[in-house]
């Protein structure tokens, strides 16, 4: 990638990152845990949705050749993303109407911030793969601003679920603008878009599946606690790991960009595991890991203290929940990248099989258990990060046995 378009994507994403996180903090002084948690579970079902919406097709384009193609991947992404966000806003009406899901947030408004999110997240896609980065760049920062300011102008106005209307209207914004932006260039291939669904169809269905497996976990502690858990301590789950993911986020995007640029090839990697490198990077992680646990220590003490004075007083007693989540953040920050060389490797059906043992556990087992011990939401919360790490340990393991027998 060219300095240009690194400095691009660097500075727009690490600007829009900053200026939700600081957004975090003015919000959570106006809003309450109990509004944070509609939005937890709206956001949640939005997010994994616009993940898989496009059937991956997305993830193909970065190897499209010619305009043509990227225009044909463009059409099957905004197409399917818009059929996918009715298909999630129906089966939520149809489970709310049966009362597997019960809650008082409506289908249309998973509806509509599944669309927004979906066709947001289809349009900076298409802007990376057609390396119009400056215009990715623009999009990131315009939804950073709307994401901060709507839900406090709606605040003012008195506008009923000023947070959750806010930031749905800040993704539909966004995705208008971002779809102005690409006017002049992107072209709807509808004839090219039909044949090149029907020859990518499976590897994109591969992807989706592998994609569903990996991304849905970390929304289990809303989806799978809200069955048990209180309005604020979802929502206090939901505020704690934004404001913790976004600077680890920006650490681990830094790693997995490190490892799929330098160490794909299984060979290199190889080479730099010799006995002297070894004893350098033991160094290295005792050194990382006896600064983590001193800011740890320091967290664990005065975790209440510092939820107080960021955030404010209504946020303080759910601070017994910071401690597990930095910790979580911080495994997930050096064991996620390892994950992506695997398929590097071609070690996938193993990540596959691993990432299915993840889903199974977090999900059905996890809701099993909690109903069966009685667990309370602090309990399924360790329960999941515990299950999180093991898998990434196991995973762990798995990279360095396929290292040895290679």
């Amino acid at each position: 990638m060219k300095h240009a378009a690194f400095k691009s994507i660097f500075v727009g994403g690490g600007s829009a990152q900053l200026i939700i996180a600081l957004s975090g903090l003015i919000l959570a002084r106006t809003f309450s845990p109990a509004d944070f948690s509609k939005l937890a579970l709206i956001s949640s079902i939005a997010t994994l949705a616009s993940t898989v919406s496009a059937l991956r097709f997305d993830h193909l384009a970065f190897r499209s050749k010619g305009k043509d193609e990227q225009n044909a991947y463009g059409t099957i992404g905004l197409t399917c993303a818009t059929i996918s966000a009715f298909l999630v806003g129906a089966t939520y009406l149809i489970l709310q109407h049966f009362k597997i899901i019960r809650s008082e947030t409506s289908a249309a408004e998973i509806l509509y911030f599944t669309l927004g999110v979906s066709i947001y997240h289809q349009i900076t896609q298409y802007q990376l793969y057609t390396r119009n980065y400056s215009g990715f760049a623009k999009s990131r920062l315009a939804q950073a601003l709307f994401y901060g300011s709507i839900p406090l102008i709606f605040q003012f106005i008195n506008q009923d679920d000023a947070l959750t209307t806010g930031i749905l209207l800040s993704f539909i914004l966004s995705s208008v603008i971002s779809l102005y932006s690409v006017r002049k260039y992107f072209q709807w291939m509808s004839t090219y878009a039909v044949i090149l669904f029907k020859e990518k169809f499976r590897s994109a269905v591969s992807n989706s599946c592998a994609s569903l497996l990996q991304y849905s976990t970390p929304f289990a502690p809303v989806i799978i606690g809200g069955a048990f858990a209180s309005n604020e301590e979802i929502g206090g789950y939901f505020l704690f790991s934004q404001m913790v993911a976004a600077p680890f986020s920006l650490a681990r995007r830094s790693i997995i960009n490190l490892y799929n640029a330098e160490y794909s090839n299984i060979e290199e990697v190889k080479i730099i595991l010799t006995s002297k490198n070894r004893k350098k990077i033991l160094t290295l992680l005792i050194s990382i890991f006896s600064a983590f646990l001193f800011i740890l220590i320091l967290i664990h003490l005065f975790g209440r203290l510092i939820i107080i004075n960021t955030i404010g007083e209504q946020w303080a007693g759910l601070a017994f929940m910071l401690t597990p989540i930095v910790f979580y953040y911080f495994a997930d920050c050096l064991l996620q990248p390892i994950t992506t060389l695997l398929p590097h490797w071609g070690a996938t059906k193993y990540l596959l099989a691993l990432e299915s043992i993840r889903f199974s556990l977090v999900y059905p087992v996890g809701l099993f258990i909690s109903y069966v011990a009685n667990f309370n939401f602090f309990s399924y919360l360790l329960f999941f990060f515990g299950t999180m790490i093991a898998i990434y340990m196991a995973e762990f393991i798995v990279a360095l046995i396929y290292l040895k027998k290679k």
